[in-house]
C-alpha cells in the first residue's frame, strides 16, 4: 500500500504505461553488436587465430618491449595476439598492442593459503584459456608451471 503511494508520487501516470519490452532499434549496420565487442575479424567463420603471449615472472627485463614487438609481429602473419603477464607498466596497459590478462603474484594474495593460491591461478589459468581459444603460445618468460611452482616456493621477507 505505502509502495503504491510511492510510486504514484514519483511516477504519476505510469501506472497504466504497459510491461511489454520496446522494441528493437533499426540497424543498417549487417553485425553492429559484434564491431560493439571490438571483434575484427572479416568475415564471420573466419576467425583469426588467437595466440597467447606469456610474460610471467618478475625477474623479466625489458618486458614491455618484448611483448609490443612480438604482438605486432603476431598481427602482421593474420593472428590476433592475446597477453598475459605478471605485471606490466600502466602506460603499456593504456597504449595495449593486444588484449591483455594478469595474473597475481603470490605477493600480491598473500591473504590465501597455497592450496587457496593454486586453485585461484590454476582456475583463472584454465576460464583465460578457455575464454580466448588459444591455438598456439609463446613463452617469453616462464611457462605457467614454473610460475605457479616459482611463486608458492617463494617465502615472504
Amino acid at each position: 500500500m505505502v509502495w503504491r503511494g510511492i510510486r504514484r508520487f514519483f511516477l504519476p501516470g505510469r501506472e497504466q504505461e504497459s510491461a511489454l519490452p520496446a522494441p528493437p532499434l533499426e540497424t543498417t549496420e549487417e553485425r553492429p553488436l559484434i564491431r560493439l565487442i571490438g571483434t575484427d575479424d572479416p568475415v564471420e567463420g573466419s576467425a583469426r587465430p588467437r595466440v597467447l603471449i606469456t610474460a610471467l615472472g618478475a625477474e623479466m627485463q625489458n618486458r614491455e618491449t618484448l611483448l609490443r614487438t612480438t604482438a605486432a609481429r603476431i598481427v602482421k602473419d593474420g593472428g590476433r595476439p592475446v597477453i598475459c603477464a605478471t605485471h606490466l607498466d600502466m602506460a603499456f596497459l593504456v597504449e595495449g598492442p593486444a588484449a591483455v590478462e594478469l595474473l597475481p603474484l603470490r605477493s600480491d594474495l598473500a591473504v590465501l593459503t597455497d592450496a587457496e593460491y593454486r586453485f585461484y591461478l590454476d582456475r583463472r589459468w584454465t576460464i583465460l584459456l578457455a575464454k580466448w581459444a588459444i591455438e598456439e603460445e609463446i613463452e617469453l618468460g616462464q611457462s605457467y608451471a614454473t610460475f605457479l611452482n616459482a611463486e608458492l616456493s617463494r617465502k615472504e621477507a
